[in-house]
């Protein structure tokens, strides 16, 4: 069945199953961006959750694999645009949030989504936070 459908988009031979044109995929040129220190060009490459419709245990890995990646890079980049796209991708994280709020310079109107946020889901995870956070 899923050859059926890869046969409906790509060429793929006969056994043993190849695909018969070269394939890039969104998943390893993102790593190869964020290898190169390129974390908003990474986040570009894969807009969404990848694969977001399949339960397949490998490609459940590879997804949350590339979004920790994406998050762990963002984090350690203090780039707030980056931060702020993780954030409003993944709006469960408190840690995202919290590094936004510290990235966007005083005056930008996010960081008042970002507050907010940061502030709701430390009180629903009960994690007692300091005075707001500000731009360095």
């Amino acid at each position: 069945t899923h050859v059926s459908r890869l046969r409906a988009r790509l060429p793929v031979s006969a056994k043993p199953y190849r695909f018969e044109v070269a394939v890039e995929l969104d998943v390893s040129e993102a790593r190869s961006l964020l290898r190169a220190g390129r974390i908003r060009e990474a986040l570009a490459r894969v807009p969404g959750t990848v694969l977001a419709e399949s339960d397949t245990p490998g490609v459940a890995a590879v997804r949350e694999e590339l979004a920790e990646e994406l998050r762990q890079a963002a984090l350690a980049a203090g780039d707030a645009e980056a931060l702020i796209e993780l954030a409003e991708r993944m709006p469960g994280d408190l840690e995202l949030w919290e590094a936004a709020l510290g990235a966007l310079p005083d005056g930008d109107p996010r960081r008042a989504l970002a507050q907010a946020r940061a502030t709701r889901l430390a009180r629903d995870y009960g994690v007692e936070r300091a005075a707001p956070l500000r731009a360095s």
